[in-house]
């Protein structure tokens, strides 16, 4: 994250007011946390759209993005799930995919079902795919990736909810379960395990920089960090998805906020960051030369921790005073505009959501200080995986989990029972939560993307993988 951008996000937020209470600080360190907290969601959003106007669709054209480029393309390299899958969606098409409401969709699987008993997942295949190398995609694919993923020290966490993985036949596959769990799905939507490298691959010394995948383009050019360059497939047959493929490369570089503003505003970039302040670009926006696509169900909660270890915020009544005395209303409409307001730490996307108007606080490290203000990205669409994530860790609740939630979280992602009843399960860990005071959310989303007028194919709906705060453009087309 480019330093300019934090500079100038944390001077615009002490220049503002805002009305919180307790004992983090003045009002103005407060509104310059809170200045920090946009410019890192500024820098980590994901997800866009953008309608346009006119024009034919440019099969020849370039996309050219504006994000955070990895310093590796093997995703079994790196934890980082949005960045990864953000420079890698051109090459590696996953087995899963995610709506942008939240819901799971067919990709290499196309269809997925489980045992009566949860421990069994059994995934159909989908025919007549190859990768890039000309290796068939089937069955046995699949086991040789998750195999790979499995052993991989960076990711094997992601996996670790399979225990085995037996090939039924050419294009069927069956993943067996440590444990009843829909946090399969959300994995095989990931980079580990769910993207797939062709098995021809896998051992090749370079696939850190060569990625193999079946996707409808093929690496041209990589800098670590900086940029990724991708260009469009012309073996026989090889692109499986008719509605991709519709630009001849794709362009992912990382720029800074002042240098993706430029790019947008003069044409050399699409789709790039926003940083949450769109007034520099308000006389192209309001000509409709350019377009602010705000993401509102990215799973980011933007907030305050407490350190419920550390007094006076080890008494539920003060986490809960903080908690009503801020002007969450206020806040966002001068730091993130584009964003949701929120008084408890689930977003909304994710079932057992509670919308009645509580309020929260949560959890802190072990570093012995009060609190701070952070944000927080969730790494699942299950209710289940995120309570493990939010609770039953030690960096996040240095104090153990309350007793009365640990019995709360059973069964928040049984695959053997309806999807209200687990809504219902997650609700009830929500309204503890809630009732607690365990953290004081502020916002809920992030700021989106500035997105020029030739841009198709990134309406209202279409913002895929926008709830990890990652982005797949890989529908886009550009007019000419």
């Amino acid at each position: 994250m480019a330093d300019d951008i934090v500079n100038r996000e944390a001077q615009m937020a002490c220049g503002r007011r805002t009305r919180v209470a307790g004992r983090l600080g003045t009002r103005a360190a407060m509104g310059c946390a809170l200045g920090l907290v946009a410019a890192l969601l500024a820098a980590c959003g994901g997800g866009a759209a953008s309608t346009g106007t006119g024009g034919a669709a440019d099969p020849d054209a370039a996309l050219r993005v504006g994000f955070p480029v990895t310093q590796t393309l093997d995703p079994a390299l790196t934890p980082g799930a949005a960045a990864m899958l953000s420079s890698t969606w051109p090459v590696y098409d996953r087995l899963l995919q995610v709506s942008e409401d939240a819901r799971y969709e067919p990709m290499l699987a196309e269809k997925w079902r489980f045992s009566a008993d949860g421990r069994t997942l059994t995934l159909d295949l989908r025919r007549g795919v190859t990768f890039s190398d000309g290796t068939k995609f089937d069955a046995d694919a699949v086991r040789a990736n998750i195999d790979r993923y499995k052993t991989a020290p960076a990711v094997a966490e992601s996996s670790a909810s399979i225990a085995t993985v037996d090939v039924v036949s050419d294009y069927v596959v069956k993943l067996h379960l440590r444990r009843p769990t829909r946090a399969v799905l959300n994995a095989l939507a990931a980079p580990a395990p769910g993207a797939m490298i062709s098995p021809t691959a896998l051992n090749n010394r370079d696939l850190a920089t060569r990625p193999v995948g079946t996707g409808a383009w093929v690496i041209d050019t990589f800098r670590p960090g900086q940029q990724v360059t991708y260009k469009r497939r012309t073996d026989s047959a090889g692109i499986w998805d008719g509605r991709t493929g519709k630009v001849a490369r794709v362009e992912i570089t990382s720029r800074s906020t002042d240098a993706a503003y430029a790019a947008v505003r003069s044409g050399q970039a699409d789709i790039v960051l926003s940083s949450g302040d769109d007034s520099e670009l308000r006389s192209e926006i309001v000509a409709r030369r350019l377009r602010l696509r705000a993401l509102p169900t990215t799973m980011t909660i933007a907030g305050m921790f407490m350190n419920q270890t550390v007094r006076p915020f080890d008494d539920k009544r003060v986490r809960q005073a903080v908690n009503y005395a801020i002007d969450r209303a206020s806040i966002v409409k001068a730091f993130a505009p584009t964003t949701s307001p929120r008084v408890q730490p689930f977003p909304k996307v994710l079932g057992g959501f509670d919308p009645a108007p509580r309020q929260l606080v949560t959890y802190y490290g072990r570093s012995g200080a009060p609190g701070m203000f952070t944000y927080i990205t969730f790494p699942s669409i299950e209710s289940g995986a995120d309570f493990t994530w939010l609770y039953d860790n030690p960096l996040t609740m240095p104090g153990g989990v309350p007793t009365p939630l640990v019995a709360k979280f059973a069964g928040a992602d049984d695959p053997g029972v309806s999807g209200p009843v687990r809504a219902s399960r997650a609700a009830a860990v929500n309204r503890y939560a809630t009732a607690n005071a365990l953290y004081a959310p502020v916002w809920q989303g992030v700021p989106g993307y500035i997105i020029t007028a030739r841009v198709r194919g990134l309406d209202e709906g279409q913002g895929f993988l926008a709830p990890y705060g990652a982005e797949d453009f890989r529908y886009v087309s550009l007019t000419r």
